[in-house]
């Protein structure tokens, strides 16, 4: 016997109409500051405060960027702006072409000693070498 499986079990569940519970929350929260600040602010700073905060609320609440809703988002978005960066690399300074190009002059003093000297011993080892690898 077949058992059903649940499906669309990442979707969160409505409580009233569209409203999910996230939803719900941010608005009565982000409504009752509003309404508590009437009561304590002049009426001109109210409306200012109000005009401002009403919009802020119902894009927390409704808003999405691909998808996932902004109350999901805004927890990353704190943690980007308030931790600090850790880079583990950085670009290190580029040549340029014409540098790249110019090839380094060597002064004498620069110059690597060279040995001339090819000692007779030296010679035999190569001639045995030549001798026994048919070369």
């Amino acid at each position: 016997m077949p058992v059903p499986v649940p499906q669309f079990i990442k979707e969160e569940t409505k409580i009233m109409g569209i409203l999910t519970f996230a939803q719900l929350t941010i608005i009565c929260v982000g409504g009752g500051i509003i309404i508590g600040l009437f009561f304590v602010l002049e009426p001109t700073f109210w409306v200012i405060i109000a005009v401002i905060g009403l919009p802020l609320t119902l894009l927390l609440a409704f808003g999405q960027i691909e998808g996932m809703p902004m109350y999901q988002i805004f927890p990353y978005l704190l943690r980007h702006l308030w931790v600090p960066k850790e880079y583990l690399w950085s670009k290190e300074k580029t040549v340029s072409q014409k540098e790249a190009i110019t090839p380094k002059k060597i002064t004498p003093e620069e110059k690597p000693e060279i040995k001339k000297e090819i000692t007779e011993e030296a010679i035999e080892k190569i001639a045995q070498y030549l001798d026994q690898n048919n070369g």
